[in-house]
């Protein structure tokens, strides 16, 4: 009985751990603010949302490989993927840069007007982000009486074993 217990605690505090570390436990609050613009170096992207890390890391890689200097991931997603298949889901992938950039074709430059977001920070695996952020997302609009107005903005920041993204949510 009492290795029972002794392994129910372990497996217990193993598992808080890895929650933790995966950022589920992590706090999401939200601030109002305008923010922007942004400028960046991309590829357009059709398909599941989750893929667009690829497209981050090809764009990070001709960046690196044309020694061109940026500084975060981005990643802006244009529709809801509860209405529209995933394999016909539209967004961009990219670099954050500071300013106007040449490159080459498949890349291109492009600016994310200034705007009005909701804006949170998750701290964690970045896979698990959306789900943990997005419906606290739609918990904030509905107590503060926001909508969302237009395409949603991911920045996946440098560094760190548990990376932060910066969600933001165009929002009136």
């Amino acid at each position: 009985m009492k290795k029972i217990l002794i392994i129910a605690v372990v497996l217990g505090v193993a598992a808080l751990a890895a929650a933790w570390f995966s950022g589920v436990l992590s706090p999401v609050t939200f601030t109002d603010r305008y923010e922007g613009p942004f400028f960046v170096v991309y590829e357009d992207h059709v398909g599941a949302y989750p893929l667009i890390e690829q497209v981050v890391k090809d764009v990070s890689k001709r960046m690196d490989d044309a020694n061109l200097p940026y500084t975060d991931g981005f990643g802006q997603f244009y529709d809801d993927p509860k209405t529209v298949p995933a394999d016909k889901l539209r967004s961009i992938g990219g670099v954050l840069v500071s300013g106007v950039t040449q490159v080459d074709s498949p890349m291109a430059f492009g600016t994310i007007q200034y705007d009005h977001y909701a804006i949170a920070s998750f701290k964690g695996l970045s896979m698990l982000g959306p789900s943990v952020v997005y419906p606290k997302a739609v918990e904030w609009m509905k107590a503060n009486n926001k909508t969302l107005n237009g395409a949603v903005i991911e920045i996946y920041k440098k560094g760190g074993l548990k990376k932060e993204v910066i969600f933001m949510f165009p929002i009136n």
